[in-house]
């Protein structure tokens, strides 16, 4: 394809033509002409905003639906509900139009099971990139009697972790790697890992904390589970005792960062989040009975250390670091 802004054609045909998500409170979306969305909001309630790109390669059929999730967890974790959302996509000159109706198509996809509409974007043909980029903006509505954040978090509140930490990361590392990876491990081995294709999105999850007195949810994604604690900390200005044989992790991931001498705990990921309440039983039980998994791994604290118990050692958390990911891949 030729580089520069897609042909008219092509914006009808691939782009457009495969929008079919809808939303009510939409009222003006994409159209040939139209660089505007409009998006109508009643006064009970709040408009939440989220941009997030999607740089790990992934498979075209993949990518447009991680972009989606990637987005609307955050919207999602501070109690909104999905509305809208706004595609960049930026692909290389090597692509072919059915590259882009495959991205678009499922990132539309994504976009319905979550209730949502996209309603405008930009695609674009560029020498500057190699694989695809997708950056979502998610918008959601959420009521105003109640905000979500991380000042509301004060000292001896339970910190749950939902899921299982590095899903996305171990996604990654066996789309790319599997060659590889297949002189250690087995394929029924690798394939284990595809269930958490199932887990990426938080909707369930996060709707039943909220619904059982959750303060507030904080997505873990890149930088993994070590940077979230660290940013949830940081943002509530409290301090943290987790006890890290609680973290829930699947033996996959474990063997895998192995494999490639690399710690899963900064690994990315996406659809595990950090929620806090000040009983967490209630949540997690709630959460267990709707089919996701979580635990309570720890306490807030009045102090201001960070504090990860291994066993009896205790190990201070520092700053968020670079994801382990890009250690394996080069993105």
């Amino acid at each position: 394809m030729k580089a520069g802004k897609v042909s008219e054609a092509i914006l009808k045909r691939s782009i457009l033509k495969q929008l079919n998500s809808k939303n009510e409170n939409v009222i003006l979306s994409s159209a040939v002409g139209e660089d505007c969305s409009r998006i109508s909001v009643r006064d009970e309630e709040d408009i939440v905003f989220s941009v997030n790109p999607i740089t790990i390669p992934l498979e075209e059929d993949k990518i447009g639906e991680r972009a989606v999730y990637r987005a609307f967890n955050n919207v999602i974790a501070k109690g909104a509900t999905p509305v809208a959302l706004l595609v960049s996509l930026l692909v290389p000159t090597s692509s072919n139009e059915q590259s882009i109706r495959t991205i678009i198509k499922q990132l539309d996809a994504a976009a319905a099971k979550l209730g949502a509409q996209v309603i405008g974007g930009h695609t674009e043909c560029s020498r500057a990139v190699n694989v695809p980029i997708v950056t979502v903006t998610g918008v959601g509505l959420a009521k105003k009697d109640y905000v979500a954040c991380n000042r509301k978090v004060t000292a001896n509140m339970d910190i749950i972790v939902t899921n299982w930490i590095g899903m996305d990361g171990t996604l990654a590392l066996v789309a790319n790697k599997r060659e590889e990876l297949l002189t250690r491990f087995t394929e029924p081995f690798l394939d284990k890992v595809n269930v958490f294709e199932d887990y990426l999105s938080i909707e369930k999850e996060a709707q039943v904390a909220y619904d059982n007195n959750a303060i507030t949810i904080h997505d873990i994604s890149e930088g993994g589970i070590l940077g979230a604690l660290w940013e949830l900390a940081e943002g509530a200005k409290v301090g943290l005792e987790i006890d890290s044989r609680k973290i829930p992790i699947k033996q996959e991931t474990i063997e895998i960062c192995e494999y490639f001498k690399i710690n899963p705990y900064k690994l990315s990921s996406m659809g595990s989040t950090l929620i806090v309440a000040e009983n967490g039983n209630p949540i997690v039980d709630a959460i267990k009975k709707n089919g996701k998994s979580a635990e309570i791994v720890g306490r807030t604290t009045d102090s201001k250390d960070r504090v990860l118990m291994i066993g009896d050692e205790r190990r201070f958390l520092e700053t968020p670091q670079t994801d382990e990911l890009r250690k394996v891949l080069v993105f």
